[in-house]
């Protein structure tokens, strides 16, 4: 079994219960040794794989146990994805707070990862929306985790890659909207310096922004990119036709291409050519113009599989976060080990973050920048140097893209971790609940 970057790959024993029930017997189980929980198996490294042990699939849970109609207030089990939520209560007004690039990604998971979206410098992650939630542990309890009842475990498990135990179900806080469209901004920009200040710019007067960059411009600047700013929109903002059913959009295309077959265009010149595309793109679009939620928040959504178009070797996924202050040199750094390297970039992307919530959450005020790598042979070697540049900043990588990070390096990055291991050692003194993520990065030692 792998995750979604196809790499790397370990025996698993994977078990799906049907019930919640069957979830937390299996959890207390003396006859499994070791787990971990696994949604949607979107995140990209290793940290929904127990290495010889029991994968824990959780999707089967995935019921609406109550909805406020009135405050927005979801209790649902923990297995239902965003694109249910979205299913479900878009047509109702009320829309996920919570965004990452996909709805296929269960609510454990995302409490898990804390998963932030293009909201986060306003908004926050995915736990400033969280009331609570029901955690199963390996001695047979389950407690209900809140910012006042549990608080040391609720601040330890999200975030936590689900190391604490298996969460059963959650209240979570949904937004409302008038409509299922928003209102998205584009400005293209030739620097990595406009591109920071315009980021900045959306950032503090949109609701969503985040920024594309360039990095196989023939030039080698590496510092072309987008800038996309949207907030939700109104009533007023759509034409009359589309007023008359404002929470509908159409189904999002769904293309089912034989992705596998087509690795042969992770190329530079056939990379160049989209980004050629998407800059034309941006330099088209600088008109206020309407999009539906599924195209803003979800685009890769529309090609099933699309992992598999970097073939067997599969890619990894590296996101890192740079304070604030320090953000623009160390990211300009960066940019110049990768030209030096040679190393291909298929995709990256820039975010603007806010404060860290969880214990090892990943989030930190400053500038995150995300980049796809087609896996070869001198890329592991070389992200151990941005590690290095990254703790040199003040920075960290994010757990939940992260599949080969040091137990060194991590401790760097994570100056809280020893708050976050005491409290796994109260409810998991037998580390029962561990993944290949944590095994590698030895998280149940100081």
């Amino acid at each position: 079994m792998s995750a979604w970057g196809g790499f790397p790959r370990a025996v698993t024993y994977p078990v799906q219960p049907g019930t919640v029930e069957e979830m937390v017997d299996l959890v207390r189980s003396p006859q499994v040794d070791s787990l971990i929980a696994r949604g949607m198996g979107r995140s990209y490294g290793d940290a929904s794989i127990c290495p010889e042990g029991a994968t824990l699939l959780t999707g089967r849970c995935n019921g609406v146990i109550s909805f406020d109609a009135g405050t927005g207030v979801l209790h649902c089990q923990a297995g239902m994805t965003i694109r249910e939520i979205v299913e479900r209560f878009l047509p109702l007004g009320w829309f996920p707070a919570f965004t990452p690039g996909t709805k296929h990604v269960t609510v454990g998971g995302a409490i898990a990862c804390d998963v932030h979206g293009k909201n986060h410098r306003r908004d926050g992650s995915l736990s400033a929306f969280i009331e609570g939630f029901t955690l199963a542990l390996p001695s047979g309890q389950r407690i209900w985790c809140s910012r006042g009842s549990e608080s040391d475990l609720f601040w330890a498990t999200v975030g936590g890659m689900g190391l604490t135990g298996v969460i059963c179900d959650a209240r979570i806080a949904l937004r409302r909207v008038q409509t299922a469209y928003l209102v998205e901004r584009r400005a293209r920009t030739g620097s990595l310096d406009e591109m920071l200040a315009t980021l900045h710019e959306h950032a503090c007067r949109s609701t969503y922004s985040m920024a594309w960059l360039d990095l196989l411009s023939p030039d080698r600047r590496g510092e072309r990119g987008v800038v996309f700013a949207g907030d939700h929109a109104g009533l007023e903002d759509l034409p009359a036709a589309r007023r008359r059913a404002p929470l509908e959009t159409g189904s999002q295309l769904q293309l089912d291409l034989p992705l596998s077959c087509l690795s042969f265009l992770m190329n530079r010149t056939t990379l160049r050519l989209f980004n050629q595309l998407v800059l034309a793109a941006g330099a088209a679009g600088s008109v206020p113009h309407l999009v539906d939620c599924e195209s803003f928040f979800f685009k890769l959504d529309c090609l099933k599989g699309w992992n598999r178009i970097y073939g067997p070797r599969g890619f990894v996924q590296y996101q890192c976060v740079f304070p604030e202050e320090s953000s623009g040199r160390a990211i300009r750094r960066l940019l110049k080990l990768i030209r030096e390297h040679d190393q291909v970039v298929s995709l990256a992307t820039l975010k603007l973050l806010g404060e860290q919530s969880g214990l090892i959450s990943f989030p930190l005020k400053g500038y995150t920048i995300m980049l796809d790598f087609p896996f070869n042979a001198r890329l592991l070697p070389f992200l151990d140097l941005l590690d290095q540049l990254v703790t040199a900043y003040g920075g960290r990588v994010n757990l939940s893209k992260d599949s080969r990070l040091g137990p060194e390096a991590f401790r760097a990055m994570y100056p809280l971790y020893p708050r976050w291991l005491a409290v796994k050692q109260k409810v998991d003194p037998g580390n029962k609940l561990s993944s290949a993520l944590s095994r590698r990065l030895l998280m149940h030692q100081l």
